[in-house]
């Protein structure tokens, strides 16, 4: 429900604009996506991303990085580390991004995309607290991954 909610902000924030963190995470993938068809796209980059990339973040963010900090300190300073860290990765994605004329900062929707990114986090980093285990922040990430994906490449390409 989470990228629902991710999705639904920035389609009522930006539109279809370059603001939009589901349109620029679209047109990262555009050029080769489009000529390969919705399910064949769908199939080739969602579905690994639905779980390369949340068994490999959750062992490193919610695993090893939190686990170690909350060791260092207080668990609370730990989750905020984690959950920031976790964020400011994902600016990758949208906020800030880099070509031939240089550096670009999209300052006001790429706040708002780490201040969502922080959120899914933090409900992340609850999960794994909350259980003892990772796999249940896991299988949110994957899924949260996977609508994104699906919309990103079903419903807008």
């Amino acid at each position: 429900m989470a990228a629902a909610g991710a999705v639904a902000v920035g389609f009522g924030l930006y539109g279809f604009g370059s603001d939009n963190w589901i349109i620029t995470l679209r047109d990262t993938y555009r050029e080769v996506a489009v000529p390969m068809g919705k399910w064949p796209a769908i199939a080739a980059f969602a579905l690994p991303a639905a779980i390369v990339s949340p068994v490999g973040e959750e062992f490193f963010f919610r695993g090893l990085f939190h686990f170690s900090l909350r060791s260092a300190t207080n668990s609370g300073l730990a989750t905020f580390a984690n959950v920031f860290a976790f964020a400011s990765l994902h600016l990758l994605h949208h906020g800030v991004s880099r070509d031939a004329a240089g550096l670009h900062v999209r300052v006001g929707s790429g706040l708002m995309w780490l201040l969502v990114i922080m959120g899914m986090a933090w409900v992340l980093t609850i999960c794994q607290l909350r259980s003892g285990s990772l796999w249940p922040a896991i299988l949110a990430h994957s899924a949260d991954t996977l609508v994104t994906n699906v919309a990103m490449f079903g419903l807008f390409m």
